[in-house]
């Protein structure tokens, strides 16, 4: 059974965004008016540091977290979202917690702000259930051991993935299976949360490729979707997916960009389709699939490569 995913605007579409996102991290840049739509769209809002503060100028009230740092937080934007969204510091389910994670210097915020997500999860609200959790609470403990702990437990994990990388890899179906010398890793893709992310495709190009890094070592474990005024970004998983897209809003112009290593495989719904040879096969230094175009009668592409790629698509004017 191939993965069912769809892009973010054919959930805004449908009206179902806030059902099947978990929440939206934004990032220290401006924030254009179809990000903000895309944040109030989104039941939990994760603010890294300074992204607080384009919030504050962008008029967003609701803010459920600030993390990282805070080296580029404002004074102004830290008091406003203290006071709540009306002013008189009375919170209740509007309150926004504040998690200083000065001290680690191995993330950057938005992995910070990754990490915090997973573990606080189970205590965010979640749409997608019909009946509500055991735990009433909202995210806003603010335990920062639990992100530090979590932190530590990624790094571990994405241990044991750079090592199964290496390893052959059964993708027929929507779960991975890697095997190694001490244990076999099932990756079950459908049960990921998923995550939009404001702000990643802008400013720096270090920051930029750091922000997609990021994206490739979480990719076992949350859908991050990046999300700019130009163009639509995320990690495909090396599992057959199935993605649809929303014609009305996202352009023709796409492509698909391997990481660490060469990736081969199929695609459909493309004018230049990848086949599982070769001649085609993805790598830095080689071939890269840049200004792909979508058929013009497509609504979904389907992807089965033998390791993650980068999927982006152009957005409408």
């Amino acid at each position: 059974m191939a993965l069912q995913l769809e892009s973010v605007f054919r959930m805004v579409s449908r009206g179902v965004l806030g059902k099947l996102c978990r929440g939206c991290i934004v990032l220290n840049r401006p924030l254009t008016k179809g990000a903000v739509e895309l944040v109030q769209g989104c039941d939990t809002v994760i603010a890294c540091d300074g992204g607080a503060n384009h919030l504050m100028d962008a008029g967003v009230e609701r803010v459920s977290v600030i993390i990282g740092d805070m080296d580029s937080l404002s004074d102004e934007a830290k008091e406003r979202y203290t006071r709540g969204p009306h002013g008189d510091g009375n919170r209740m389910d509007d309150e926004c917690s504040f998690v200083d994670l000065s001290d680690d210097q191995e993330t950057t915020d938005f992995e910070k702000a990754i990490n915090y997500f997973l573990s606080k999860q189970s205590e965010l609200p979640n749409n997608n259930k019909s009946e509500k959790s055991s735990s009433d609470s909202k995210i806003g403990t603010g335990n920062k051991d639990a992100v530090v702990e979590n932190s530590k437990h990624n790094r571990s994990n994405r241990n044991t993935h750079d090592t199964n990388s290496t390893s052959s890899t059964a993708f027929t179906s929507s779960a991975s299976t890697f095997s190694t010398a001490k244990r076999t890793v099932v990756v079950d893709y459908t049960s990921r949360p998923m995550l939009v992310v404001v702000g990643a495709l802008q400013g720096r190009l270090d920051h930029m490729l750091q922000q997609l890094n990021v994206c490739l070592k979480f990719v076992n474990q949350v859908r991050l979707v990046l999300v700019s005024d130009e163009s639509v970004a995320e990690v495909i998983p090396p599992v057959l997916t199935n993605l649809q897209i929303d014609p009305t809003k996202e352009g023709r112009a796409c492509g698909i960009v391997p990481f660490n290593k060469p990736a081969k495989g199929t695609t459909t719904g493309l004018v230049w389709n990848l086949s599982p040879v070769d001649e085609l096969e993805l790598e830095w230094g080689g071939l890269l699939s840049t200004s792909n175009l979508v058929e013009e009668s497509t609504q979904a592409i389907s992807f089965h490569m033998s390791s993650p790629v980068l999927w982006t698509i152009e957005l409408k004017k």
